[in-house]
């Protein structure tokens, strides 16, 4: 039964904070822009530290194909999934909804 409850318990979890959209770059850049996290948080790209936060919008340009997208502050983490970026591609991550 408890495993049952845990399983539903992250089912609803990982649908939260989605990236929201996608915007074609002209530039040819595949990259992330991370909206509404709080000033200092950190921005991991697939286990490595690739920025911090540093005011209502942060920009971190990638590699096409699919990256592990984590944003923690304070120990806590704010934002975790894989997301795909292709060619010209821009997701956003909203934290703020």
């Amino acid at each position: 039964m408890i495993r049952f409850i845990l399983m539903g318990m992250l089912l609803f979890t990982s649908a939260c904070h989605m990236p929201t959209h996608t915007e074609s770059r002209p530039d040819g850049s595949p990259s992330i822009l991370v909206k509404g996290a709080p000033t200092g948080a950190s921005i991991m790209i697939d286990g490595q530290r690739s920025g911090t936060v540093n005011g209502d919008k942060t920009q971190i340009f990638l590699t096409e194909g699919t990256h592990e997208v984590t944003i923690y502050f304070n120990g806590e983490t704010l934002f975790e999934r894989k997301i795909f970026v292709q060619d010209d591609s821009q997701r956003v991550i909203d934290l703020s909804e």
